[in-house]
């Protein structure tokens, strides 16, 4: 696993607090009393699982100015480039590893959170706090659960399902083997914006009846997947490329 990284965007409102660096580095601050987790460090014990060592090292929030507006980035299409502009990054030392890095510039916040630690719905959550805090709000309305206890294996513990991805070791050979021939260039993606319409979304996540109430999510993963499936079916070795390629985002 690794960073996963987000860009917010903000309009200025008229206030000339907006956006201030201070507040957000001083409320950054306070709300990682309280997610405490992610100022830590990404650590691997004796056996080679990971752990979080809860050190307050802290997070990554360098200031990054640049001559130019937001106009400027076009339709923001995900790019090596763009990343690399607007999300902080960090060299994996061996041992140890950042959980949380930010940048700020502007009207722009850039976000890399690991993924070991935290997923979509909790980043969100973090976010959330964070705004809160720069608000001023002295509570966060939600404060985060971290009782692992309800995640323990039963005692002694039992396997119900076989979980092939964990076990067989051929599926990650992809990774770090080369390629066969019929796959190669694959590494070399072609991003593509794909516009969905309300209605064609609502056609996908409740059915022409309203037989089904699927998540936004869902429902699209749910189109690409059967489209892929499709392609390969017609074995159009390009139509299937793209869609091996394409990275949904609902």
């Amino acid at each position: 696993m690794a960073h996963v990284s987000t860009i917010y965007l903000y309009k200025p409102n008229g206030d000339p607090d907006f956006f201030s660096m201070e507040i957000l580095k001083n409320a950054l601050s306070k709300v990682l009393v309280t997610f405490y987790p992610l100022a830590g460090r990404l650590v691997f014990d004796r056996d080679g699982c990971p752990e979080v060592d809860c050190n307050a090292e802290g997070v990554l929030f360098p200031v990054a100015h640049a001559d130019c507006t937001v106009d400027g980035f076009g339709d923001f299409r995900p790019s090596p480039a763009v990343r690399q502009l607007l999300v902080p990054s960090v060299n994996v030392p061996e041992k140890s590893c950042i959980l949380a890095l930010f940048q700020y510039g502007g009207v722009c916040l850039g976000c890399a959170l690991h993924h070991s630690v935290i997923d979509g719905v909790s980043a969100l959550h973090f976010i959330n706090a964070w705004s809160e805090t720069s608000r001023g709000l002295d509570i966060i309305s939600v404060p985060p659960f971290r009782d692992h206890i309800v995640l323990h294996a039963r005692s002694p513990p039992k396997v119900s399902f076989h979980h092939i991805e964990y076990t067989n070791d051929g599926i990650y050979t992809i990774f770090t083997s080369p390629p066969p021939e019929d796959l190669v260039g694959l590494e070399e993606c072609e991003t593509a914006i794909l516009t969905i319409s309300k209605d064609q979304l609502d056609t996908l996540k409740y059915g022409l009846n309203g037989e089904r109430n699927l998540s936004t999510f869902k429902a699209v993963v749910m189109h690409v997947w059967r489209t892929m499936c499709k392609a390969r079916e017609l074995h159009d070795e390009q139509y299937t490329r793209f869609f091996l390629a394409t990275d949904v985002r609902a």
